[in-house]
Protein backbone atom coordinates (compact mmCIF):
# COMPACT_ATOMS: atom_id res chain seq x y z
CA UNK A 1 0.00 0.00 0.00
CA UNK A 2 1.14 3.61 -1.00
CA UNK A 3 1.10 5.48 2.05
CA UNK A 4 -0.07 8.70 2.45
CA UNK A 5 0.29 11.21 5.39
CA UNK A 6 -2.79 11.57 7.68
CA UNK A 7 -2.67 14.51 10.01
CA UNK A 8 -5.57 14.96 12.61
CA UNK A 9 -6.57 18.47 13.82
CA UNK A 10 -7.71 17.31 17.19
CA UNK A 11 -7.04 14.30 18.72
CA UNK A 12 -10.60 13.41 21.01
CA UNK A 13 -12.30 10.01 20.88
CA UNK A 14 -13.35 10.56 17.24
CA UNK A 15 -10.10 10.97 16.25
CA UNK A 16 -8.25 8.49 18.00
CA UNK A 17 -10.99 5.55 16.74
CA UNK A 18 -9.70 6.46 13.07
CA UNK A 19 -6.19 6.66 14.33
CA UNK A 20 -6.36 2.88 15.89
CA UNK A 21 -8.91 1.84 12.99
CA UNK A 22 -5.85 3.21 10.36
CA UNK A 23 -3.42 1.14 12.17
CA UNK A 24 -5.32 -1.91 12.32
CA UNK A 25 -5.65 -1.13 8.56
CA UNK A 26 -1.88 -1.39 8.12
CA UNK A 27 -0.98 2.36 8.19
CA UNK A 28 2.73 2.79 9.49
CA UNK A 29 2.93 5.31 12.90
CA UNK A 30 5.16 7.58 10.58
CA UNK A 31 2.01 7.94 8.40
CA UNK A 32 0.12 9.25 11.13
CA UNK A 33 0.11 12.91 13.09
CA UNK A 34 -2.40 14.62 15.17
CA UNK A 35 -2.40 17.73 17.29
CA UNK A 36 -4.46 18.96 20.52
CA UNK A 37 -3.84 21.63 22.85
CA UNK A 38 -3.89 19.92 26.16
CA UNK A 39 -0.39 17.89 26.97
CA UNK A 40 -2.10 14.90 28.62
CA UNK A 41 -4.16 14.29 25.67
CA UNK A 42 -0.93 14.32 23.37
CA UNK A 43 0.72 11.86 25.45
CA UNK A 44 -1.75 10.43 25.84
CA UNK A 45 -2.42 9.82 21.82
CA UNK A 46 1.61 9.47 21.99
CA UNK A 47 1.86 6.05 24.59
CA UNK A 48 -0.78 4.65 23.10
CA UNK A 49 -0.04 4.39 19.16
CA UNK A 50 3.20 5.84 18.94
CA UNK A 51 2.73 8.24 16.23
CA UNK A 52 3.66 12.36 16.57
CA UNK A 53 1.72 14.94 17.99
CA UNK A 54 2.16 18.64 18.84
CA UNK A 55 0.42 21.74 19.80
CA UNK A 56 0.57 23.48 16.76
CA UNK A 57 -2.03 22.85 14.31
CA UNK A 58 0.34 23.69 11.47
CA UNK A 59 3.17 21.19 12.53
CA UNK A 60 2.51 18.59 9.89
CA UNK A 61 0.17 20.30 7.31
CA UNK A 62 3.43 20.94 5.02
CA UNK A 63 3.89 17.17 5.02
CA UNK A 64 -0.12 15.70 4.80
CA UNK A 65 -1.84 14.43 2.13
CA UNK A 66 -4.92 14.66 4.56
CA UNK A 67 -6.03 16.63 6.89
CA UNK A 68 -8.98 15.21 9.38
CA UNK A 69 -10.62 18.42 11.08
CA UNK A 70 -11.90 16.56 14.37
CA UNK A 71 -12.92 19.80 16.32
CA UNK A 72 -15.85 20.93 17.73
CA UNK A 73 -18.26 23.21 15.17
CA UNK A 74 -17.81 26.26 17.43
CA UNK A 75 -14.00 26.02 17.49
CA UNK A 76 -13.50 25.21 13.88
CA UNK A 77 -13.42 28.68 12.50
CA UNK A 78 -10.41 29.90 14.79
CA UNK A 79 -9.05 26.62 13.61
CA UNK A 80 -9.44 27.44 10.24
CA UNK A 81 -8.18 30.92 10.64
CA UNK A 82 -4.91 29.50 12.38
CA UNK A 83 -4.27 26.52 9.47
CA UNK A 84 -6.06 28.55 6.40
CA UNK A 85 -2.54 29.87 5.55
CA UNK A 86 -0.28 26.62 5.14
CA UNK A 87 -3.68 24.33 3.48
CA UNK A 88 -3.88 27.57 0.84
CA UNK A 89 -0.01 27.30 0.22
CA UNK A 90 -0.03 22.83 0.18
CA UNK A 91 -3.33 21.93 -0.84
CA UNK A 92 -3.89 18.67 0.83
CA UNK A 93 -7.23 17.02 0.95
CA UNK A 94 -9.33 18.79 3.86
CA UNK A 95 -11.74 16.34 5.41
CA UNK A 96 -13.88 18.17 7.79
CA UNK A 97 -15.85 15.85 10.96
CA UNK A 98 -17.51 19.10 12.19
CA UNK A 99 -21.07 18.53 12.09
CA UNK A 100 -23.21 21.55 10.51
CA UNK A 101 -20.62 23.30 8.99
CA UNK A 102 -21.57 23.35 4.87
CA UNK A 103 -18.86 23.01 2.57
CA UNK A 104 -19.90 26.65 0.78
CA UNK A 105 -17.93 28.54 4.42
CA UNK A 106 -15.41 25.59 4.24
CA UNK A 107 -14.10 26.76 0.47
CA UNK A 108 -14.51 30.47 1.74
CA UNK A 109 -12.72 30.39 4.33
CA UNK A 110 -9.83 27.81 2.92
CA UNK A 111 -9.89 28.59 -0.81
CA UNK A 112 -11.93 27.62 -3.88
CA UNK A 113 -8.69 25.55 -5.05
CA UNK A 114 -8.40 23.49 -1.69
CA UNK A 115 -10.20 19.89 -1.80
CA UNK A 116 -12.12 19.76 0.63
CA UNK A 117 -15.30 16.88 2.15
CA UNK A 118 -17.53 16.87 4.70
CA UNK A 119 -18.03 13.56 6.65
CA UNK A 120 -20.94 13.16 8.99
CA UNK A 121 -19.75 10.02 10.77
CA UNK A 122 -21.67 8.65 14.17
CA UNK A 123 -20.61 7.66 17.74
CA UNK A 124 -20.95 3.81 16.92
CA UNK A 125 -17.65 5.00 15.18
CA UNK A 126 -16.29 5.38 18.28
CA UNK A 127 -15.94 1.15 18.44
CA UNK A 128 -15.08 0.76 14.55
CA UNK A 129 -19.27 0.05 13.72
CA UNK A 130 -20.25 4.03 12.55
CA UNK A 131 -22.15 5.04 9.59
CA UNK A 132 -20.94 8.27 7.78
CA UNK A 133 -21.97 10.08 4.85
CA UNK A 134 -19.48 11.87 2.62
CA UNK A 135 -19.96 14.73 -0.15
CA UNK A 136 -17.39 16.89 -1.64
CA UNK A 137 -16.89 20.26 -2.64
CA UNK A 138 -16.60 20.71 -6.89
CA UNK A 139 -13.35 19.52 -8.17
CA UNK A 140 -12.12 17.36 -5.61
CA UNK A 141 -10.12 14.33 -7.90
CA UNK A 142 -11.52 10.52 -7.34
CA UNK A 143 -8.36 9.98 -6.16
CA UNK A 144 -8.87 12.61 -2.92
CA UNK A 145 -12.24 10.91 -3.10
CA UNK A 146 -11.06 7.18 -2.24
CA UNK A 147 -8.61 8.58 0.19
CA UNK A 148 -11.16 9.98 1.92
CA UNK A 149 -13.60 7.47 1.94
CA UNK A 150 -10.65 4.78 3.02
CA UNK A 151 -10.30 6.92 6.36
CA UNK A 152 -13.81 6.86 7.00
CA UNK A 153 -13.88 3.20 6.30
CA UNK A 154 -11.46 2.40 8.91
CA UNK A 155 -14.44 2.83 11.68
CA UNK A 156 -17.39 1.25 9.69
CA UNK A 157 -19.33 1.81 6.70
CA UNK A 158 -19.92 5.15 4.71
CA UNK A 159 -21.73 6.24 2.06
CA UNK A 160 -21.09 9.29 -0.42
CA UNK A 161 -24.20 11.67 -1.59
CA UNK A 162 -24.65 13.99 -3.84
CA UNK A 163 -24.74 17.14 -1.70
CA UNK A 164 -25.66 18.61 1.44
CA UNK A 165 -29.40 18.30 1.53
CA UNK A 166 -28.53 14.14 1.21
CA UNK A 167 -25.95 14.80 3.70
CA UNK A 168 -28.82 16.75 6.10
CA UNK A 169 -30.95 13.41 5.56
CA UNK A 170 -27.92 11.10 7.15
CA UNK A 171 -27.41 13.60 10.11
CA UNK A 172 -30.85 12.57 10.77
CA UNK A 173 -30.84 9.00 9.83
CA UNK A 174 -27.63 7.59 10.56
CA UNK A 175 -26.07 10.83 12.97
CA UNK A 176 -29.34 11.03 14.94
CA UNK A 177 -29.99 7.30 14.66
CA UNK A 178 -28.17 6.14 17.70
CA UNK A 179 -30.19 7.95 20.00
CA UNK A 180 -33.46 6.56 18.23
CA UNK A 181 -32.18 3.57 18.75
CA UNK A 182 -31.35 4.22 22.48
CA UNK A 183 -34.79 5.31 22.97
CA UNK A 184 -36.30 2.28 21.69
CA UNK A 185 -34.01 0.23 23.51
CA UNK A 186 -34.78 2.07 26.91
CA UNK A 187 -38.57 1.91 26.10
CA UNK A 188 -38.69 -1.75 25.65
CA UNK A 189 -36.24 -2.44 28.80
CA UNK A 190 -38.33 -0.74 31.23
CA UNK A 191 -41.39 -2.67 29.76
CA UNK A 192 -39.64 -5.74 30.80
CA UNK A 193 -38.58 -4.90 34.20
CA UNK A 194 -42.30 -3.58 34.61
CA UNK A 195 -43.22 -7.03 33.43
CA UNK A 196 -41.08 -8.76 35.97
CA UNK A 197 -37.68 -9.36 34.25
CA UNK A 198 -34.79 -8.10 36.47
CA UNK A 199 -32.97 -4.63 35.17
CA UNK A 200 -29.90 -6.38 34.09
CA UNK A 201 -31.13 -9.13 32.57
CA UNK A 202 -33.70 -7.15 30.13
CA UNK A 203 -30.48 -5.04 29.46
CA UNK A 204 -28.09 -7.62 28.20
CA UNK A 205 -31.18 -9.35 26.06
CA UNK A 206 -32.14 -6.17 24.36
CA UNK A 207 -29.43 -5.10 23.55
CA UNK A 208 -27.65 -8.10 22.50
CA UNK A 209 -31.10 -8.76 20.54
CA UNK A 210 -30.58 -4.95 18.95
CA UNK A 211 -27.00 -6.08 17.86
CA UNK A 212 -28.32 -9.58 16.33
CA UNK A 213 -30.83 -8.19 14.77
CA UNK A 214 -28.31 -5.24 12.37
CA UNK A 215 -26.24 -8.17 12.08
CA UNK A 216 -28.72 -10.39 10.52
CA UNK A 217 -30.18 -7.57 8.30
CA UNK A 218 -26.66 -7.09 7.14
CA UNK A 219 -25.45 -10.03 6.27
CA UNK A 220 -29.27 -11.70 5.13
CA UNK A 221 -30.05 -8.53 2.87
CA UNK A 222 -33.43 -9.28 3.01
CA UNK A 223 -36.15 -6.84 2.83
CA UNK A 224 -37.61 -6.03 6.17
CA UNK A 225 -40.88 -7.22 5.82
CA UNK A 226 -39.65 -10.38 5.15
CA UNK A 227 -37.30 -10.47 8.46
CA UNK A 228 -40.48 -9.53 10.01
CA UNK A 229 -42.28 -12.13 8.76
CA UNK A 230 -39.36 -14.34 10.18
CA UNK A 231 -40.01 -13.38 13.61
CA UNK A 232 -43.52 -12.84 13.54
CA UNK A 233 -45.85 -15.95 13.22
CA UNK A 234 -49.47 -15.63 12.29
CA UNK A 235 -51.75 -15.31 16.03
CA UNK A 236 -48.37 -15.50 18.17
CA UNK A 237 -47.11 -12.50 20.70
CA UNK A 238 -45.13 -11.25 18.58
CA UNK A 239 -48.08 -10.42 15.96
CA UNK A 240 -50.03 -8.76 19.06
CA UNK A 241 -47.19 -6.42 19.53
CA UNK A 242 -46.77 -5.30 15.79
CA UNK A 243 -50.50 -4.59 15.54
CA UNK A 244 -50.32 -2.18 18.91
CA UNK A 245 -47.47 -0.08 17.10
CA UNK A 246 -49.12 -0.34 13.96
CA UNK A 247 -52.30 0.95 15.51
CA UNK A 248 -50.23 3.85 17.22
CA UNK A 249 -49.39 4.94 13.74
CA UNK A 250 -45.65 4.08 14.16
CA UNK A 251 -44.78 4.90 10.27
CA UNK A 252 -46.28 8.62 11.07
CA UNK A 253 -44.52 8.70 14.31
CA UNK A 254 -41.21 8.46 12.91
CA UNK A 255 -41.88 10.26 9.64
CA UNK A 256 -42.38 13.44 11.80
CA UNK A 257 -39.88 13.15 13.87
CA UNK A 258 -37.70 12.94 10.85
CA UNK A 259 -39.12 16.08 9.42
CA UNK A 260 -38.42 18.04 12.35
CA UNK A 261 -35.44 17.36 12.66
CA UNK A 262 -34.50 17.91 8.80
CA UNK A 263 -36.22 21.14 9.27
CA UNK A 264 -34.06 22.44 12.58
CA UNK A 265 -31.30 21.13 10.08
CA UNK A 266 -32.48 23.79 7.33
CA UNK A 267 -32.63 26.54 10.17
CA UNK A 268 -29.04 25.77 11.66
CA UNK A 269 -27.42 25.72 7.89
CA UNK A 270 -29.42 29.73 7.41
CA UNK A 271 -28.10 30.75 10.91
CA UNK A 272 -24.76 29.41 9.63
Amino acid sequence: MTERHITFIGAGKLASSLIGGLLSAGYSVDALSATHPKAERREHIESLFGIQTSEDNNAFIHKADAVVLAVKPHVLPAVLLDIGDDIRTHKPLVISLAAGVRLPKLTKMLGEDVPVVRCMPNTPALVSSGASGLVAADGVAEDLCDLAESIMRAVGVSVWVRDEHELDVVTVLSGGGPAYVFLLMQAFEKAAAKAGLADNKAHLLFTQTVLGSAHLAMETQLAYDDLIKQVASKGGTTEQALAVLQDAKIDTLIDNAVEAALTRAQQLAKED
